[in-house]
């Protein structure tokens, strides 16, 4: 909670300050307040569109949440702008599976 109040006021002071959003949205995602989480890393992309911890973060937020389909948009554009970043690659992948399995019929 300490850490949220600090990276509050490093925005108040600086609402520019995309690394400031992205250490809160990372907070926010430990404390579970997912959608929160999801505001944070959007302003991340609104200030700094090829911020690629940002994007891999929202969809790592969005796996949790079983948006598969919007956490695969969001694991690929972080291999467009990383293409070594290695988690995006493997959270993709289990992302892509889980899709897939989400979709099969039940019996």
């Amino acid at each position: 909670q300490e850490a949220l109040v600090s990276f509050e006021e490093t925005i108040r002071l600086d609402p520019q300050s995309s690394g400031a959003y992205l250490r809160k949205g990372g907070v926010l995602k430990r404390l579970e307040l997912y959608q929160e989480a999801i505001d944070c890393y959007n302003s991340v992309i609104e200030l700094d569109p090829k911020d690629a911890d940002a994007h891999f973060n929202k969809g790592h937020v969005l796996t949790i949440l079983e948006r598969y389909q919007e956490a695969i948009e969001e694991y690929t554009k972080t291999l467009e702008m990383d293409p070594q970043f290695s988690a995006a690659s493997l959270m993709k992948d289990e992302a892509l599976k889980e899709l897939e399995e989400s979709q099969k019929p039940t019996l």
